[in-house]
């Protein structure tokens, strides 16, 4: 609540390197020049274009700076992971810039993973954030309760990979007694009712789930973190109207950098900073044509042809968004040979989607990225 401003952050990691912050296109500050402007900027509101206009601002960087031959490393955040794998592999295809490393904050590589389509996939990898969400809003059995919840995720993950999608898989094939046990089992896990299960034909769409979780409490919880609950005003609805999370920290986000920007630093643009903004259509490329926008095969060349290219993943148990699972899953799917899946470091935090908004975890954040960030080259990175 106000007044809102900001503080100097004692986890700042500018003693280990040089940040570059970009806001793509329509974001930020950033808008698009010259004579169409704005109609232009739709054109940069697609994968690709948006992937090759990162990339030229760094190769300019680079070049305008004298950077070429400091270690370079790309951190993004949501679909930010998405854009740095592309950008990295852009990089050095049309520029010959090698990235030592991408830092992926609640990464999806694959739209399919997350994206509740004709498949089941994304069933299967929220599954065990389900299970940490009710964890925490103490839904679950007495058993299951007095477990720690990273024990309470990692049994929801063997039984989603196991059980759950052998049942998915086998469908309208399982007799009614085989549906009931796995729906039982499902809402053990899940804290919801075993008949609610059985409509919704065992796959539960992350919407309706927090929607459903604390719906005798006329509560709907969290996308970006499920540990928010509010009151969503419509106790019979089927989905969520809003993101507490979202809703509770949007204007802190906002006020704090405008305040920063506009009066500490003297820099007051007649325009709106789009902290998150709509870029709409966007263009998916193949997900437009029935398939899911996917750069794992991007990722994995980097990983297999550049035998000093690392990554750091972070995710949050409670993240309803990008679900740790869901990346875990795309790096599973890539059969990276063991010296390559050495180079991956996966963490997940007792968080959601911006882990760093728990003071804790976000000192515990820093501190695995000090251990992991750590450049070839005795000069600072970019």
């Amino acid at each position: 609540s106000p007044p809102l401003g900001y503080e100097p952050n004692p986890y700042a990691l500018l003693d280990a390197s040089d940040f570059v912050f970009i806001d793509p296109v329509t974001t930020g500050f950033s808008r698009g020049v010259g004579e169409n402007a704005p109609a232009n900027e739709k054109d940069f509101h697609s994968v690709k274009s948006d992937i090759e206009s990162v990339a030229s601002f760094i190769r300019r960087y680079v070049s305008e700076h004298g950077c070429w031959h400091r270690p370079i490393y790309l951190m993004g955040e949501s679909y930010g992971t998405f854009r740095a794998a592309g950008v990295a592999r852009e990089l050095f295809d049309s520029a010959g810039i090698e990235v030592a490393g991408i830092v992926l904050v609640s990464a999806v590589i694959d739209f399919g993973t997350i994206r509740r389509g004709n498949g089941f996939m994304s069933d299967i990898t929220f599954f065990p954030a389900l299970a940490a969400t009710a964890h925490y809003h103490n839904r679950l059995t007495p058993d299951l309760q007095n477990t720690e919840v990273e024990t309470v995720y990692r049994n929801a993950e063997n039984f989603a990979l196991d059980e759950y999608a052998s049942a998915l898989l086998r469908a309208g094939r399982l007799s009614d007694a085989e549906r009931h046990d796995i729906a039982t089992k499902i809402a053990r896990y899940t804290g919801l009712d075993t008949e609610e299960v059985l409509r919704s034909d065992l796959r539960l769409a992350p919407w309706r789930f927090r929607k459903s979780l604390l719906r005798d409490e006329g509560q709907v919880i969290g996308r970006f973190d499920s540990r928010f609950a509010m009151d969503d005003g419509d106790d019979a609805g089927t989905n969520a109207s809003f993101d507490p999370s979202y809703a509770t920290v949007k204007s802190a986000y906002s006020v704090a950098f405008n305040v920063y920007l506009r009066q500490s630093l003297g820099y007051n643009p007649d325009l709106n900073y789009e902290v998150l903004t709509n870029v709409w259509p966007w263009g998916f490329g193949d997900l437009e044509r029935g398939q899911d926008a996917d750069l794992s095969p991007q990722l994995q060349s980097m990983l297999r042809q550049r035998p000093g290219f690392r990554v750091f993943i972070a995710s949050g148990f409670y993240d309803l968004a990008t679900p740790p699972m869901a990346v875990e899953q795309s790096i599973a799917q890539m059969y990276l040979p063991e010296e390559a899946l050495e180079r991956i470091t996966t963490r997940i935090y007792e968080a959601g989607h911006m882990m760093y908004l728990d003071r804790k975890e976000h000192e515990t954040l820093t501190h695995d990225l000090r251990s992991w960030y750590q450049p070839d080259e005795p000069e600072k990175s970019e």
